[in-house]
């Protein structure tokens, strides 16, 4: 025994052991905490469609709309409720907050059993009369998704007599976060619902309203061939203040402007095949009487920061493209166009893209004093003050809307 008591081979397993102990408690608190937030951002969404759910019943049922709503889909998430409650407020409002207890897989080690997460949300509806003939200007195609219209920071959206129509269905719409100011004859959802973040100031904004169908879907003429006038073509910035002009043609593959460019466009058809056309920052793209096609899916357009695009669709009544800037076939699958930051966009005739989810990034600028958009989604994430300027473009489409009351549905935090 006393030979045992002195022999010290085999400590550094006793203390390897001990140590294992608060290590093995860190990563659980990291397992926990994922967990905790992941069950938080689902929470908040369950919440939100809580209240809207409500907010469409009859006043005198909406808390119990709510609630239910909100009890399905907690079940759905095997969770155990600690609090829910959702309770009228004044100007036809509904008010929700939930709080649940949500298992710990490694709490024992720290001792705790459990980690509350609670969410809250509020809204109202408003309703109000409308009439306009205006035409819109703006419309987003995307039938379901959620939020495919996006409004960050302090851009201004002046279009007062244009009109935006949002298609989805989805309980929220669109989203307006910070100072955004929409000047618009009328915002129409289709959904029940939107979030307000921060302070932006909205035109007339109606949901649930009858939103205008697409009179373009497969109206356009394709060109009657795509065969590769260029492929992977790339031009280097040229010396001095030499423009660099362009030809009509069916570009394939990657085109690429290296460097600054005054890139003039000839009058034409610009057929994009299988690849993207990209712009460096810093230069100007101007051209009059031009129309762009994207020819298929992985064809796309880029412009980069501190550019200047000046673009305008041919006016000839002979033309077949005439009052079309850029359009592409129906029936594409979805992808992504992004303008970046601090660019200049002045654009006259129709864009039509209703398979792209268009993004203007970082303070990017648009004047289109004939301009006619439709695309899936729209996201425009301002920076500073910029502005956008919108009028109807000569390809236009009728409003929906008549005489009549409308409501609309606001979510606020």
């Amino acid at each position: 025994m006393r030979r045992f008591a002195a022999d010290e081979r085999g400590g550094a397993v006793a203390i390897f052991a001990l140590a294992l102990i608060p290590v093995l408690a860190a990563a659980g608190a990291a397992v926990d905490y994922a967990r905790a937030a992941k069950m938080r951002s689902n929470l908040q969404s369950i919440v939100d469609a809580a209240v809207l759910t409500g907010l469409k019943a009859p006043a005198s049922r909406r808390a119990g709309a709510a609630e239910a709503h909100a009890r399905a889909a907690l079940a759905r998430e095997g969770v155990l409720i600690d609090t829910l409650s959702f309770t009228p407020t004044t100007s036809q409002g509904l008010r929700g907050r939930v709080k649940i207890r949500l298992s710990s897989v490694f709490g024992g080690v720290l001792g705790t059993s459990g980690i509350d997460i609670a969410a809250g949300a509020e809204g109202f509806v408003r309703s109000e009369t409308s009439s306009t003939t205006a035409k819109v200007c703006i419309m987003l195609m995307d039938p379901s998704a959620a939020e495919t219209l996006r409004v960050n920071g302090g851009v201004t959206v002046a279009a007062p007599h244009c009109e935006i129509h949002v298609h989805t269905s989805a309980n929220v719409g669109a989203v307006f976060n910070g100072n955004a100011t929409i000047d618009a004859k009328r915002i129409c959802l289709r959904g029940p619902g939107y979030i307000a973040n921060g302070q932006p100031k909205l035109g007339p904004l109606e949901t649930g309203c009858a939103v205008a169908g697409d009179p373009f879907a497969n109206q356009i003429p394709k060109p009657s061939s795509l065969g590769c006038t260029f492929t992977n073509r790339v031009f280097e910035a040229p010396r001095g203040r030499q423009a660099t002009e362009l030809e009509p043609g069916v570009y394939c593959g990657a085109t690429l402007f290296k460097g600054r460019h005054e890139i003039r466009l000839k009058p034409g058809l610009y057929v994009i095949k299988d690849g993207m056309m990209t712009v460096d920052g810093g230069s100007s793209i101007i051209g009059s009487g031009v129309t762009f096609f994207l020819a298929d899916a992985n064809a796309s357009l880029q412009i980069n920061g501190a550019s200047t695009v000046d673009l305008s669709a041919p006016a000839a009544s002979q033309s077949a493209y005439r009052d079309i800037l850029i359009f592409e076939p129906n029936g594409l699958q979805r992808s992504a166009i992004a303008f970046e930051g601090a660019s200049t966009h002045r654009l006259k005739g129709l864009v039509y893209l209703p398979s792209r989810n268009l993004t203007f990034n970082g303070g990017s600028g648009l004047e289109g004093d004939a301009v006619t958009m439709v695309v899936n989604a729209l996201t425009i994430n301002g920076a500073g003050k910029r502005e956008w300027k919108l009028e109807a473009a000569p390809r236009s489409i009728p409003s929906s809307s008549a005489a009549g009351t409308g409501a609309e549905i606001i979510l606020r935090y």
